[in-house]
């Protein structure tokens, strides 16, 4: 299982990483002939950006900003069924349990689960997986763009205190990794004294993560299933029972009630 999880999350980087790479080197292109088919005393670098777009459909920061997401997306979606197959593994029969009605189990059931049934108890929210797992739901169920101002402050907090923001490292360089980290736009700047954001140009309410941050947050969760399977791997308690234990007994509250 950690094999597979690990060969899947290098895929999403790598396929990251190339989806933005590739757009820049197309966009720079264009840009580069537009310059050089204009005079340079009537057109500017501004102007070939906007031929660029007009021509090509897009932008680079675009695609950069929603690759990004959309990594991160399934990311965290191989991470939640890497967590349900780890505890398939340890039932003789998951179905109920696990996979109540033919769907994957509740996040209150998963994490009953790993809380309350394993020798060594594991926080399936820590980590950093439930800020990046919060990122994901706010792309996926409102396009990044969070309803209050409030939301969106609680999840820079979240983001900026799980995940490593200093400075880039060699081996990330050397990945093909460039700039700093960010998750709302690149001149939003993060303040841990007051858990707040600021602008420098406008301020943006979209989620909006470089590709530093995307390879940060992917290597977070491939940490966290590591230690997730860890934790797994030391087996269930041998004591587990309705009356001690939460999990058996919300899970057989719901299996009865979906009967």
């Amino acid at each position: 299982m950690l094999d597979e999880v690990d060969q899947e999350l290098d895929g999403i980087l790598a396929m990251h990483r190339y989806l933005v790479s590739s757009t820049h080197a197309v966009f720079d292109a264009a840009y580069d002939r537009f310059l050089e088919a204009n005079d340079q005393e009537d057109y500017d670098g501004g102007d070939a950006i906007w031929d660029a777009e007009q021509q090509l459909g897009f932008n680079p920061w675009d695609i950069e900003a929603h690759a990004g997401l959309m990594a991160i997306v399934r990311a965290v979606s191989l991470c939640e069924v890497g967590l349900a197959l780890l505890a398939k593994e340890q039932l003789v029969d998951p179905g109920p349990w696990i996979f109540p009605n033919g769907a994957t189990w509740t996040r209150e059931l998963e994490s009953l689960f790993f809380k309350t049934t394993l020798k060594r108890p594991f926080n399936v929210n820590g980590g950093g997986f439930r800020a990046i797992r919060s990122l994901r739901d706010l792309y996926v169920h409102g396009y990044g763009s969070p309803i209050t101002e409030d939301r969106r402050r609680t999840l820079a907090r979240q983001l900026y205190s799980a995940i490593p923001t200093g400075p880039i490292t060699p081996g990330e360089e050397r990945l093909g990794y460039s700039g700093g980290v960010y998750f709302f736009g690149e001149h939003a700047t993060y303040d841990p004294a007051t858990g707040s954001l600021d602008n420098e140009l406008f301020l943006s309410m979209r989620a909006d993560m470089s590709p530093l941050a995307t390879y940060r947050c992917i290597e977070t969760i491939r940490g966290h299933f590591v230690a997730a399977a860890n934790a797994i791997g030391e087996g269930l308690r041998d004591d587990l029972s309705r009356d001690n234990c939460k999990f058996v007994r919300v899970a057989e509250d719901r299996a009865a009630r979906n009967q």
